[in-house]
């Protein structure tokens, strides 16, 4: 099997290197704090999506940077789209804020933690030379995150966007960081636990695509031939092996 001839590893960061967020969950569980119950996984969804459909469209008129974040106006009308969407009419007003606020808790809480061998990962590869970077799918800087666990000066690069057009699976994160890094992108591995954002940014951006799918097994199936799959973190020491060169793995 050819070897991996890569000088940078760069990572998403939800689900990857950091545990997921159950987002339906999530809301379901605000909606029950608030006394609102009896909604299904479906129409939570819906409404979210709903919610979704009018902010892209927004960012679309308005020509969003990719750094661009909703103000608390404008995640209070999301809010209101998810609320309404649900079928929520009496004291909306009340319910949005208490709804916006509960969000803004949980956002300040920092609660997702890095899934189990990351960090000894991560400083690894950084100790056998290759250049780390991370681009993630979100709101905000995740800087607060990789300080907090100690990992933030092992990346070169950390790129960001919730902005339609330069989110995944749009390529351009990916080729921002094969710039500041003065990488050529078929050097650079992309690590993502999603096919349709991380491995179809890593194929449109030219880079080498890592399915680190942590055991789910539905998201392997979805695989383009040419993928590496890995079922932990730190498979990727394995993979390039003590000498920085590739030992046997599977691929699909």
């Amino acid at each position: 099997m050819k070897p991996l001839d890569v000088k940078s590893f760069v990572f998403d960061l939800g689900g990857t290197l950091y545990g997921p967020t159950d987002l339906v969950g999530e809301i379901r569980g605000f909606l029950e704090e608030l006394g609102l119950t009896g909604f299904t996984d479906d129409a939570i969804q819906r409404s979210n999506d709903a919610a979704d459909a009018w902010l892209d469209e927004m960012m679309f008129g308005t020509n969003a940077h990719a750094h661009w974040e909703p103000s608390h106006d404008e995640f209070e009308q999301y809010d209101r789209i998810v609320l309404t969407t649900l079928g929520v009419v009496d004291n909306l007003d009340d319910y949005v804020a208490r709804y916006q606020h509960k969000w803004d808790v949980r956002i300040a809480s920092l609660k997702e933690q890095l899934f189990e061998g990351c960090k000894s990962t991560l400083e690894e590869l950084h100790s056998r030379g290759y250049r780390l970077a991370a681009a993630s799918n979100r709101w905000g800087t995740p800087l607060p995150y990789l300080e907090r666990d100690g990992i933030a000066d092992l990346f070169e690069s950390v790129e960001y966007s919730n902005v339609p057009g330069y989110r995944k699976p749009s390529p351009y994160m990916l080729v921002q960081v094969a710039s500041q890094l003065h990488v050529n992108p078929i050097k650079m591995a992309y690590v993502g636990n999603v096919v349709k954002y991380d491995i179809v940014a890593a194929q449109r951006a030219g880079a080498v695509p890592i399915l680190l799918a942590w055991g789910n097994v539905d998201e392997e199936k979805l695989a383009p031939s040419g993928t590496t799959i890995l079922k932990k973190a730190t498979e990727l020491l394995e993979l390039v092996g003590s000498n920085g060169h590739r030992k046997e793995h599977r691929q699909r």
